[in-house]
């Protein structure tokens, strides 16, 4: 049996499909499918972002993995498919709201977490007796039993230097505008540290050194992750992840991180208005301790990407000048910028749709850079015109001098620190998201 697992693209609003060279970093959802897939099958990976479909190959069974505004790209691959005689199954934490759009494409839906049903879809695959769903919304994957993923077949030619790891799932917070925790189930699941070492040393096997975890919240767990940390020191690896702010003062943690080979994060800070965190259940974020968490992982070399959202409800144009006044002063090595964006399924959407403020429905426009919505202090237009009259504030070449400059560490990750900023500002110049293509 011939198994094609593909990780959906998107198409823009003007219709074009986002295709590029290489991907920053691979997701774990096809390598761990792979892994899961009976030995008998031959199994093979797509990332629609950067490959070419093997349309005109002979596939048996075809599975597409998508993220939200993905759906409807993932549809068109599935009518391509389709028409082949593959059978197809689709799979995606949107499809919890939003199945009824793609079942008719489809010969089977995943529901919740896929690894555990996979091996019977494939088996009602061979019986030609595929049931048209499978798993429900709040199906979970037993974490503590999975393989080491297929990471051999990964192209390495099309990502980045950076391979996927995953020791938890899930967070216990109940942020309004996030999916991942109702998905979840506001539970936060860990995995055997002996796995988790595990599939490090799997990596590292096929002399790979640097990782990325792909974990909800990596922290969640602090005693979980100290021990963590201390089992992975003695590997010499490098590794990033998204971190939450509660931890950023934990000296003993990050310290710990570190020492395991941490070099950057990524940070939800989201706002530096508390009320706007308050607003929306975040509240465990205290504006007041980003700085000297910020100073204290700087002193530990680990270069910070805050990620900020713009567009909440005490947010007016003014708040954007007060915004690059603070990252001007705090000397992080890339703000990341994004309009917020109430996900079909959240909280925020459901509060949003009662309030009448939603006012786009097509799931292409819910891509971080369009006002999908009626913001409280200004339009949905002016929100996009000062986004991005933020984004190029921030990353106009003297700001970016001045970020490389105070980098701690070598002169190569003042380097690195540059060219990355210049990606970025190439990105927001043209006014695509960085990390798109």
């Amino acid at each position: 049996m011939r198994i094609l697992l593909v990780h959906a693209s998107h198409i823009t609003q003007g219709g074009s499909l986002v295709k590029g060279k290489k991907a920053w970093i691979h997701g774990i959802t096809l390598p761990l499918l792979a892994a899961v897939t009976p030995k008998e099958a031959e199994v093979h990976l797509c990332n629609d972002s950067v490959h070419s479909l093997p349309i005109d190959e002979e596939w048996d069974l075809v599975g597409i993995s998508i993220m939200g505004i993905s759906l409807f790209r993932a549809i068109r691959i599935a009518q391509l498919f389709r028409s082949k005689g593959c059978y197809i199954v689709m799979g995606g934490k949107i499809l919890n709201q939003l199945h009824h759009l793609a079942a008719p494409h489809t010969d089977a839906i995943v529901l919740g977490e896929a690894e555990d049903v996979w091996p019977r879809i494939i088996r009602d695959a061979q019986n030609k007796k595929l049931q048209p769903v499978y798993g429900d919304p709040h199906h979970l994957t037993d974490i503590g039993s999975l393989p080491v993923p297929r990471y051999d077949l990964v192209d390495r030619s099309r990502h980045g230097i950076f391979f996927p790891i995953e020791s938890s799932r899930g967070c216990p917070h109940h942020c309004d505008f996030c999916v991942a925790s109702p998905w979840s189930q506001h539970n936060h699941r860990v995995r055997p540290i002996a796995h988790v070492i595990r599939d490090i040393k799997a990596l590292k096997k096929l002399n790979i050194r640097h990782m990325a975890f792909m974990d909800d919240n990596l922290t969640a767990d602090k005693d979980y992750a100290f021990e963590l940390f201390k089992a992975m020191k003695p590997l010499q690896i490098h590794w990033i992840s998204q971190l939450g702010t509660e931890v950023i003062n934990d000296s003993r943690l990050m310290s710990a991180a570190a020492d395991a080979g941490c070099s950057g994060v990524s940070i939800g800070f989201e706002s530096i208005l508390q009320e706007n965190l308050d607003s929306v259940n975040k509240g465990f974020n205290k504006v007041d301790d980003y700085k000297d968490g910020l100073d204290y992982l700087h002193h530990l070399g680990i270069v910070v990407a805050p990620l900020i959202v713009l567009g909440f409800d005490h947010d007016s144009p003014g708040a954007f000048k007060k915004l690059i006044a603070f990252l001007d002063t705090i000397h992080i090595a890339f703000p990341l910028l994004y309009i917020l964006t109430p996900a079909p399924g959240s909280t925020l959407y459901k509060r949003l749709e009662s309030e009448n403020r939603i006012i786009q429905n097509d799931l292409n426009y819910y891509n971080l850079m369009h006002a999908v919505f009626k913001p409280a202090l200004m339009s949905p237009s002016s929100l996009e015109k000062e986004f991005w009259w933020t984004y190029q504030k921030l990353y106009s070449i003297p700001r970016i001098l001045k970020r490389t400059v105070h980098q701690s560490g070598s002169l190569t990750k003042r380097v690195i620190t540059f060219f990355i900023n210049m990606t970025i500002r190439s990105h927001v110049f043209h006014q695509r998201l960085p990390g798109s293509y």
